[in-house]
């Protein structure tokens, strides 16, 4: 009987001691899994902000190009309705002379008419 006692003693303590380990494994694999989650959160975390970065800058390069395209885009509106009215000016002075030596019977001169239309179109 005193015997069987021992055993049982032994078998719980075994037990016990059998439980600890098992806890300790459990806190172990907690800890371990906690720091592998911190880990991969690190890894995204960079990820993302190196993408980021990468993206950044991509839509500055883009952003720059285009306002280039723009103010060259600009640039060359500008020439063309510069030349545009030059060419509304030439045919204004043109088209005066024309009507001036309709109605008075002589011509003005080149500079006379492109003076008028200067003028007229100053308001």
């Amino acid at each position: 009987l005193e015997e069987r006692r021992d055993k049982i003693a032994d078998d719980l303590d075994e037990a016990g001691r059998l439980n600890e380990e098992a806890k300790a494994a459990a806190t172990a694999y907690e800890n371990a899994l906690a720091d592998a989650r911190a880990k991969a959160h690190t890894i995204a975390a960079d990820a993302k902000a190196k993408i980021d970065a990468e993206i950044a800058e991509e839509t500055g390069k883009v952003e720059a190009e285009m306002d280039a395209k723009h103010e060259e885009a600009e640039s060359r509106i500008r020439e063309a309705k510069a030349e545009a009215l030059a060419h509304v000016q030439e045919i204004a002075g043109s088209a005066t002379s024309a009507i001036v030596e309709k109605l008075i019977g002589k011509a003005p001169t080149d500079a006379e008419a492109q003076k008028a239309v200067k003028a007229a179109s100053r308001g």
